[in-house]
């Protein structure tokens, strides 16, 4: 199956074009980026209504907390990482990738233990990394998937 979708499910401009939930979003695509959960873990309830407000053919591809990808640097957090599958593990059938987003300035720090950070990850399931480099951004703009900007993501699906 190919999936499509878009670093988020909802926007403004899209209310124009009857796209105002989850679900209604899952009607157009069957895939999305969830940048959600870099900033935080998703309550119990929360997880459960995306379940609900998607098809079985969806799939998510959730990222990392920058708990553990910045904060902790991928260092001593297999709490972090234990807490972040399980609060997504009601999801298990809709993940496509999760997705450990990595800066420029910390790749090289952490590059000792992305190995073996990303091998244990993929016991669980496929994962990619996206290094997010600033200096190819158009000037002024964040680099995400939704930008312009280079963006390097590598997958082991």
């Amino acid at each position: 199956m190919i999936y499509i979708g878009l670093p988020q499910w909802s926007h403004p401009k899209w209310v124009r074009l009857g796209i105002t939930s989850l679900e209604e979003y899952a009607r157009h695509f069957n895939c999305v980026e969830g940048n959600t959960t870099l900033y935080a873990l998703p309550k119990p309830e929360i997880v459960a209504r995306w379940y609900e407000q998607t098809h079985d053919d969806f799939r998510f591809c959730f990222k990392f907390p920058a708990t553990i990808s910045h904060q902790a640097a991928l260092r001593h957090c297999d709490e972090l990482s234990s807490e972040f599958f399980a609060r997504l593990a009601p999801l298990a059938s809709r993940i496509g990738q999760y997705w450990l987003q990595l800066r420029r300035r910390s790749v090289l720090a952490i590059s000792p233990r992305y190995g073996i950070f990303s091998t244990d990850c993929r016991r669980i399931s496929p994962t990619a990394s996206k290094f997010v480099i600033p200096s190819f951004s158009p000037k002024g703009k964040r680099n995400s998937s939704s930008t312009a900007g280079c963006t390097s993501v590598t997958s082991t699906a």
